[in-house]
């Protein structure tokens, strides 16, 4: 095996790997980022202090809104950004399949005919799994982003309901229990 070989396995490895991981991951992490700053926040009085404030502004700006989300339009914005979010990672997830699919069909055909299935094409085809892979990371790198951005527009929404307001109460609580002033 080749060192260009190696190579494509990998690529091939990492490929499946990011596939299967990326959309856990993502909302694993965006699921425990307030929590993740709760914490640090509760390290040290200034941040403690300072991450009460922001909570508390934002709970007196969704008041002063002058709007809310009534319960049924909470659930149907809420079923429409969880479809949006399961349409994201499919089609994200469809992109990067096709690109293993594509990049192993090539390794494989090389390894049994000795040639690339594209060896008509000035490109060598040990570079197509390496550019393969990095089309297939830059796509989950894309929906990364883009589940990111989506997190953030739904908890800002959230604020207008009836349940975030409850949910920014129960943390501005929560931590002004750690609070002790001097």
């Amino acid at each position: 095996m080749t060192h260009a070989d190696v190579i494509a396995w990998w690529a091939l490895v990492l490929a499946v790997a990011a596939l299967v991981l990326h959309v856990p991951l993502s909302m694993i992490a965006h699921h425990y980022l307030p929590r993740i700053e709760d914490y640090l926040a509760s390290r040290s009085k200034a941040k403690l202090t300072a991450r009460i404030c922001k909570l508390e502004a934002q709970l007196r700006e969704s008041e002063e809104a002058g709007w809310s989300f009534s319960r049924s339009e909470w659930q149907l914005y809420d079923f429409c950004f969880g479809l949006g979010l399961l349409l994201t990672a499919l089609a994200n997830t469809l992109i990067a399949l096709a690109m293993t699919v594509t990049i192993f069909s090539e390794i494989l055909f090389d390894a049994v005919h000795g040639h690339s299935i594209i060896h008509n094409l000035p490109l060598k085809s040990k570079l197509v799994p390496v550019i393969g892979m990095t089309f297939v990371l830059l796509c989950e790198l894309l929906g990364g982003a883009i589940y990111w951005r989506l997190s953030r527009m739904y908890r800002a929404a959230r604020r207008h309901s009836d349940q975030g307001r409850e949910s920014l109460r129960r943390e501005i609580a929560y931590l002004s229990a750690q609070h002790t002033p001097d």
